[in-house]
């Protein structure tokens, strides 16, 4: 009995936990709680930056001791393929289906 309690409760949270958001997918008029209609939020890859750590070289710039990483060029980030380095990405809420 405890399971099933735990299984319904995780399966009834589970589209907040994937979506980013704790608000029901928005309604035909209604304004997005998420991006306020701007159709984009911060990416959730690199937090906005545009650029993640290296994994390469595990964020120091060097492979070796004095062999720079050739994946970062020694800069010890790459820029974030999530978002393209732009920061930003698709709102998910404004893209579920309107109900």
């Amino acid at each position: 009995m405890r399971r099933l309690i735990v299984v319904l409760l995780i399966a009834s949270f589970c589209p907040l936990l994937f979506s980013g958001c704790a608000t029901p997918a928005k309604k035909e008029g209604q304004r997005c709680a998420v991006c306020q209609d701007k159709g984009m939020v911060r990416c959730t890859a690199c937090l906005g930056s545009g650029k993640v750590r290296c994994t390469s070289c595990n964020g120091t710039g060097f492979i070796s001791p004095g062999r720079r990483c050739e994946f970062c060029e020694g800069n010890a980030t790459k820029t974030c393929l999530a978002c393209n380095g732009s920061g930003k990405m698709p709102c998910p809420e404004c893209a579920k289906p309107k109900q």
